[in-house]
C-alpha cells in the first residue's frame, strides 16, 4: 500500500505515499544470454504503455530506457534488477514498476516532472488499482512471451518505436562529465538506443548513460 524505501536507477529514490500508487514486482526466471535480461526493461514499458492507455484513454510515450509518460510528464518507473550464474546467464530477474495512481498533487520539486492516471483520466470510468496490477501483468505476460520467442525486441521494435518519445528528436546523451548532442533513432534489437552523431549511427547501451531530451518532464 506505500514504499517508503524504494529505489531507481544509478541509485536515485522512489517513494509512494500510502494509498495512492502501484509499487509492484516480479520475479523472473528465464533462459537467455546475459545481454538479454537487460531487454526485459523495454518489455516492461510496453506493457505500461498499454496498461496507462487502456485505463486513461491518453496516449502513453516512453522515454528510453524506463519510464512512462503522460501528458509530458512521468506517470511511472522502471527498475529492473539480476543476479548471473558462474555461466554467465541470469539466474533471477526482478522487474520492479512504479506506478502513480491516485495522487492528486506532488511536492514543489517534483511537480512540474509527475503526473497521476487520476490526473489525466479522460475515460469514463474511474481507475482502481487492483485494475492497474491486473491489466499490467496480464500486458507484460502477452509481451513477455513474445520476447521469449527470440529473446530480443525484433518483434516489438516497431511497438516500440511507435511510442518512443523521442524518435527523430535531439538528444543529449550524459556519461560522467560528457554530454553529446544526438539524433535518436529508435532502438536496436537489444533494446540499446540507436542515436545518429555527425552523420554516424551508434548504439547506446543503459550502464550509468543518461539519455535527455527535449520533453516536459526532464
Amino acid at each position: 500500500d506505500e514504499q517508503t524505501k524504494g529505489k531507481g536507477r544509478r541509485g536515485r529514490v522512489w517513494e509512494s505515499e500510502k494509498g495512492t500508487s502501484v509499487s509492484t514486482s516480479i520475479l523472473l526466471r528465464p533462459n537467455l544470454a546475459a545481454r538479454s535480461a537487460a531487454t526485459i526493461t523495454t518489455v516492461a514499458a510496453l506493457a505500461v504503455v498499454r496498461m496507462t492507455e487502456k485505463l486513461s484513454g491518453q496516449n502513453a510515450f516512453i522515454t528510453w530506457p524506463n519510464d512512462v509518460i503522460l501528458c509530458s510528464k512521468k506517470v511511472c518507473g522502471i527498475l529492473c534488477e539480476c543476479e548471473f550464474t558462474p555461466e554467465g546467464k541470469p539466474d533471477y530477474v526482478v522487474v520492479g514498476i512504479g506506478v502513480n495512481v491516485h495522487q492528486k498533487s506532488f511536492p514543489a520539486e517534483i511537480e512540474d516532472k509527475a503526473i497521476s492516471l487520476d490526473m489525466v483520466n479522460i475515460s469514463d470510468k474511474p481507475i482502481h488499482r487492483e485494475d492497474v496490477i491486473k491489466n499490467l501483468w496480464q500486458e507484460f505476460s502477452v509481451l513477455y512471451d513474445e520476447f521469449l520467442k527470440t529473446g530480443d525486441m525484433q518483434f516489438l521494435k516497431d511497438e516500440y518505436e511507435k511510442h518512443f518519445i523521442s524518435m527523430n528528436k535531439p538528444v543529449v546523451i550524459i556519461e560522467n562529465d560528457s554530454k553529446i548532442e544526438a539524433i535518436a533513432k529508435g532502438i536496436d534489437n537489444d533494446g540499446s538506443l540507436l542515436v545518429e552523431v555527425d552523420g554516424i549511427i551508434k548504439k547506446i547501451d543503459t550502464g550509468e548513460v543518461s539519455v535527455r531530451g527535449l520533453y516536459g518532464y526532464v
